[in-house]
């Protein structure tokens, strides 16, 4: 018997490298086709930022004055970029670095772009896009599937309207048009174009994802604009922020909710932060209202036709001006000047920093504090006490009690009946009547009348300033008047005449004894009388004997004969 032998044959063996082989094709493919697919996917997104893109340029530029001037074929994608990185837009429609690396073409098959935009008064901006042919490998085979699957990939970014025309009512619309004789919805964005990548682009109303103003299409949720790139390439450029892409210009008017709602809510038009809730428990005006819940920075006028209630402070750098009554219920500070054409009425304090000029009235039931001068250019009433540290008045200043605690100072003239001693009411002066003071320290003190009620005293010298003559006449003035002469003697007025004081102006005689002797006319004896000298202020002075006679006496002798 012979011996059974190990191992394989040769026909065993071309048998397992026959269908590894063929294994290993099928698995190439599928790896082959799976990298295609994957490319087809990002040449679809490539062709949804190109056609957004366009797009958005239809949609901003329908609002110029002459829409009809873009009219024109435009080829590549340079047109969308800014000249600011070698194209020819003035904004950035596309982003500078898209498709940069390929020189405008795609990725994936290098497909370039032709856009024909038309205008239609009825219907607006059109921009219809075809690319060129998806062909791969040395024989340019022309790859329907994967074109296919790149609009579809593109095509799933769009909404799409309820009206059941899909593809006709889209504002933008991506399909492939293959190479077919049959019909199909689509035939109106092919026309005749067969075997490629065909995108519309139009200002359809009824599906337009832009907000419309004539009413053309009606939001039901949330506007929310996108932030960043407005073809973004990553995840981060949908994140960055661009505030020029998410402003809302030349807008007539925005209102409140206000009873147009249809399930009956009225509420009002919150502006402010992103989560308002807050705002809503705190707010007190129920409804029909525009309500801002964040700080507010007006930097040109503000015109306010009704009133104005805050509560809180109101704090001005410049001038707060009112043409009609101002009324504050609680405290008021100012920085700046405060003026008021009409009156200001605060029931509390009013603090002003600098000037206040009011040309009304004024009316605090509170303190009015001024750190610096209050002006009042007309008449100011007060009701109650007026503190301050100085008054300066031009004008009038009436007051039934004015306590000055400090010092007084008057630019002009003091008009009053009577000033009375604070200290002690007994001493007063009247400048009318009769006035009481305990003393006078003066440089001078002149009188058109009589000082008189009390003795006279002099603490150092007492000069007359009348000059007369010596024994001339002073008919008229009161006896005992002091005047003087020119060479500065004292006279005083006595008898009508200015005399000397202790000038011996009189002589006078008295009987003072008889003496008795024999005499020739037979007397028993003879008469002797006393002669005295009598100055001006009485005193006499004796002078001696004389005997009388008709002579001596000069036809006066005193005594009984």
């Amino acid at each position: 018997m012979k011996k059974k032998e190990d191992g394989f044959t040769l026909l065993e063996l071309l048998l397992v490298i026959g269908i590894t082989t063929t294994m290993s094709v099928v698995s190439f493919q599928d790896k082959m086709l799976e990298t295609e697919q994957a490319q087809a996917r990002r040449l679809g997104m490539e062709v949804f930022q190109y056609n957004s893109a366009v797009q958005n340029y239809l949609a901003h530029s329908s609002g110029l004055p002459n829409p009809a001037s873009l009219q024109g074929t435009y080829t590549g994608v340079n047109w969308l970029k800014s000249s600011a990185c070698g194209g020819t837009a003035n904004k950035e429609w596309l982003s500078c670095n898209f498709l940069a690396h390929s020189n405008g073409k795609t990725s994936f098959g290098r497909l370039g772009f032709t856009t024909e935009i038309k205008y239609d008064p009825a219907a607006g901006l059109t921009g219809r896009t075809v690319m060129t042919k998806l062909t791969l490998g040395g024989d340019k085979q022309e790859r329907a599937d994967l074109a296919g699957l790149a609009a579809l990939v593109a095509s799933g970014a769009y909404a799409v309207s309820e009206d059941g025309k899909a593809v006709t009512a889209q504002d933008s619309t991506v399909a492939y048009c293959p190479d077919t004789a049959g019909t199909s919805p689509i035939n109106a964005v092919c026309q005749s174009d067969k075997g490629s990548i065909v995108m519309l682009s139009r200002n359809l109303s009824a599906a337009d994802r832009w907000l419309r103003v004539d009413h053309g299409n009606a939001m039901q949720n949330v506007l929310e604009f996108r932030t960043g790139d407005p073809t973004p390439a990553s995840q981060t450029d949908i994140q960055a922020i661009d505030s020029v892409s998410r402003q809302i210009r030349n807008v007539a008017r925005i209102y409140n909710l206000g009873n147009g709602n249809s399930n009956g809510e009225s509420d009002n038009l919150y502006l402010g932060k992103k989560h308002g809730d807050a705002a809503k428990a705190m707010v007190t005006l129920p409804s029909n209202a525009v309500v801002v819940d964040a700080d507010q920075e007006v930097l040109g006028k503000l015109v306010v036709a009704a009133s104005i209630d805050a509560r809180g402070d109101i704090s001005t750098k410049g001038n707060l001006r009112s043409d009609g009554n101002a009324s504050i219920g609680k405290n008021m500070t100012v920085a700046g000047t405060t003026k008021s054409v009409g009156d200001l009425t605060t029931d509390s304090n009013l603090g002003v920093g600098k000037n206040a000029v009011i040309s009304g009235k004024i009316t605090s039931i509170g303190d009015i504090i001024g750190q610096n001068n209050l002006a009042v250019a007309k008449d100011g009433t007060f009701g109650g006490k007026v503190i301050a540290q100085n008054i300066n008045s031009k004008g009038d200043l009436s007051s039934n009690t004015l306590n000055v605690i400090g010092g007084g100072r008057f630019g002009g003239d003091i008009y009053a009946p009577r000033m009375i001693d604070s200290n002690d009411g007994n001493y007063y002066l009247d400048p009318n009547q009769t006035s009481r003071l305990n003393n006078i320290s003066a440089n001078g003190i002149w009188s058109g009348g009589d000082i008189s009620a009390g003795n006279y005293s002099s603490g150092k010298y007492l000069l007359p300033t009348a000059i007369e003559n010596k024994n001339g006449s002073c008919a008229g003035v009161v006896n005992g008047a002091i005047a003087k002469s020119i060479s500065g003697e004292i006279l005083v007025c006595q008898g009508s005449v200015w005399k000397a004081p202790g000038e011996n102006n009189e002589i006078h005689y008295e009987l003072v004894y008889t003496m008795r002797s024999g005499g020739s006319n037979g007397y028993m004896g003879q008469l002797w009388l006393g002669k005295f000298k009598i100055d001006s202020y009485g005193n006499k002075q004796f002078i001696g004997y004389v005997p009388m006679s008709a002579y001596e006496c000069n036809g006066w002798c005193g005594g009984p004969w």
